[in-house]
């Protein structure tokens, strides 16, 4: 450190080069630096800059701003501005233009007015610098110091304007709304929700998610209408739509508009409305599931004249994908208790088909389940989310209010389920921390705790009943699992699954409709922690280790993996729990294709169409099957090669396809010829990829 009378060094330095030739460093060469340090001790704060918090403007809004610089020292300071709004027409400016030294404290005023050109999604940053002029009275002239500060400008396009919704026949709803404000804006999303609900129109367009919206479909900006029919599943009856448009900017700048304002009409409620899917029971094998659904109230009884009577579908999981199975045939009553169900493992999804006087059906309901509960175990908590696949709304800002289920609560009696919270779902979403708040006191990782939960919806009309009370299944689970499931144990291969009888069923030329279907069980031995939520399906065509990928996921013990070109290849399937620990893998279960390829010995090329060429049989028993590539060579008695193919080369098949010509185009005069066809099978087992079939083929003419 130096005194009073030691403020200057002289330093000196050597800079090396060495560069590594056939592993050894080798030095090349050097060069030699001489450094002045001056240390000077002099008293001086950093002035400091006030800057407005970051902001979001939409386009045609001024932004404006005063920007305060100070000096502890009561230096002259000198205040800039630099970043992206000085970059794009029209410019920002600043007062004063030219950046001086001032006293403290002084001023800089912002000011610019953003266009559409200006939309992007990341924000514009404003630098601002402040310098002080340091006034020290020693010979020495002391170096100014400087802050900086940045302020963020978030520019957004202005709303979509004049939207109006209006039902149609049909189960649907049409939209039509003003052309945008912003040509250089490439498209505009329309988002959908059952009820009504405010939603701050700020610069964070996500927010419309939180409310419970839902995308359905974007289209380019030149587009003014949209007819919403669901997809062609048709909308439901007695819901209250809303609607929301929201504009995009294109690529690589992006950007989006605020929100438009809310439109929302109602459909008519002209067939049956569920209003509960609720699960009573949960179990694997004797579940209980309430449903309950309105008559037609506002169908056209001339028509369609009464008494109506309503037959129930169900299928299983939560997407409409699938076939629904009638379950009860047509009755006069409006609720339904299902069961005998696996509430505990598996969703349900049920509608409702509405019949005449004549017993002719007439329409059907929307799909709806009940809500489904997944739990993920934390370090001392337990997170619960739920969903369920309704056509109301789970989020209403009527009853906003989810409540939440748990045992382990009441000390006499632990199996209690007790309500221990509520959630506002309208703000927080679908999802709950349990963490012990309840009482103070950390969930215990040695407790099994269960749950769940009471969902309160709407369809936001009022000839239907609100609330819409559903229960969710219970499911439990431990804070901090860290214990993994057992492996899956007697994994099979479906009795159907032979290669041989898929052949009987498959037309030949089809070679799509191949399938593996897998059959396993969970370990019964009371040693496993076998809180299993579903299983992992890992696939390899080859069987070799390191070469198997995830392929799916289940939650059955069984599993088809279907539409194959191909049967070869192996399985091995995993246990994952609610806490998402994974078993060992179990043994690799693998199968193989079981190949044909028959060739004739005579055929007529007298060009009548009928057995001109030589090629593979094509009937049913003897389709050829699972053939990568053939090499075929035709002789004479005497050995000489006189006709070759191969199948690999360019616009050639395995179907050969000889007519009876040498390789040079010349007809074979007819009698008994000999050949070789090298066969490449698709096998899983390579020493059973090969077959040499050497036979004779007789040309008739």
């Amino acid at each position: 450190i130096p005194d009073e009378d030691n403020r200057e060094f002289n330093i000196s330095f050597v800079v090396e080069e060495w560069r590594r030739i056939n592993g050894e460093l080798i030095r090349l060469g050097f060069v030699s630096r001489d450094m002045q340090i001056i240390i000077w001790n002099f008293e001086n704060e950093r002035p400091e800059l006030e800057i407005p918090e970051d902001v979001c403007r939409v386009v045609g809004e001024e932004v404006t701003a005063m920007i305060i610089g100070k000096d502890s020292d009561g230096d002259r300071i000198k205040i800039e501005a630099y970043g992206g709004p000085f970059q794009i027409k029209p410019f920002a400016t600043v007062t004063p233009t030219l950046p001086i030294f001032e006293p403290s404290p002084s001023h800089l005023y912002f000011e610019w007015e953003p266009n559409c050109s200006h939309v992007r999604t990341s924000p514009y940053e404003v630098q601002f610098k402040i310098s002080d002029d340091p006034n020290i009275p020693e010979i020495f002239i002391p170096p100014s110091l400087v802050n900086f500060e940045t302020w963020s400008i978030t520019v957004v396009g202005p709303p979509p304007t004049g939207l109006t919704v209006n039902r149609q026949s049909g189960k649907q709803m049409q939209l039509n709304w003003d052309g945008y404000a912003c040509s250089n804006a490439d498209s505009i999303q329309i988002w959908r929700r059952v009820g009504e609900i405010d939603v701050d129109p700020d610069c964070d367009s996500e927010v419309i998610k939180n409310a419970g919206y839902e995308r359905i479909e974007t289209l380019s900006i030149s587009k003014t209408s949209f007819l919403d029919n669901n997809d062609n599943l048709g909308l439901a009856a007695g819901s209250k739509y809303c609607y929301r448009l929201i504009a995009t900017f294109p690529l690589p700048e992006g950007g989006k508009s605020i929100i438009s304002e809310e439109a929302c009409d109602s459909l008519l409620i002209d067939v049956p409305v569920i209003i509960n899917v609720d699960v009573k029971t949960t179990s694997e094998t004797i579940g209980e599931i309430k449903v309950r659904w309105t008559p037609p109230y506002e169908i056209d009884t001339l028509i369609f004249p009464p008494p109506y009577t309503y037959e129930i579908l169900r299928k299983e999981g939560i997407e409409f994908e699938g076939t629904f199975m009638s379950i009860r045939r047509p009755s006069i009553d409006t609720t339904f208790l299902d069961t005998n169900l696996n509430t505990k493992n598996v969703v349900y999804l049920y509608k409702i088909v509405l019949y005449d006087n004549t017993e002719q059906p007439i329409d059907t309901s929307q799909q709806a389940s009940a809500p489904r509960l997944e739990i993920t175990p934390l370090v001392g908590a337990i997170r619960l989310n739920w969903k369920a696949n309704v056509p109301w709304s789970n989020k209403i800002k009527k009853f906003p209010y989810h409540y939440i289920w748990r045992d382990n609560i009441d000390e006499e009696n632990l199996s209690t389920i007790q309500i221990i919270d509520s959630v506002d779902v309208t703000t927080k979403g679908l999802t709950y921390l349990d963490n012990g708040k309840l009482n103070g006191v950390m969930l215990d990782e040695e407790v099994n705790y269960c749950y769940y939960i009471t969902s309160f919806g709407s369809y936001d009309n009022g000839l239907l009943p609100e609330p819409l009370l559903n229960n969710s299944q219970i499911n439990c689970g431990q804070p901090n699992d860290t214990i993994p499931p057992c492996m899956p144990v007697s994994i099979t291969f479906s009795a159907l699954n032979s290669c041989e009888q898929q052949l009987e069923n498959i037309p030949c030329g089809v070679d799509n409709q191949f399938y593996n279907e897998l059959i396993w069980e969970k370990d019964g031995d009371i040693s496993c922690d076998n809180d299993i939520q579903f299983y992992h399906i890992f696939f390899s065509k080859s069987g070799l280790i390191g070469t198997y990928t995830l392929l799916d996921k289940t939650i059955k013990t069984r599993y088809t993996d279907s539409g194959l070109l191909s049967l070869e290849g192996c399985y091995i399937i995993t246990a994952v729990d609610k806490s998402g620990n994974e078993s060992q893998f179990a043994e690799p279960i693998c199968n193989d294709n079981c190949q044909r390829y028959v060739l004739p010995n005579v055929i007529t090329p007298n060009g009548d169409g009928k057995n001109d060429v030589f090629r593979p049989l094509k009937d049913t028993d003897n389709c050829p099957r699972f053939v990568k590539s053939v090499q075929f060579k035709v002789f004479n008695r005497t050995g000489t090669l006189l006709f070759e193919y191969d199948s690999k080369e360019p616009e050639k098949t395995i179907l050969i396809n000889w007519d009876g010509t040498t390789k040079r185009g010349e007809e074979l005069p007819a009698g008994i010829y000999f050949y070789s066809a090298e066969v490449q099978y698709i096998k899983l087992n390579p020493q059973e990829s090969q077959e040499l079939i050497k036979g004779w083929v007789q040309i008739i003419r």
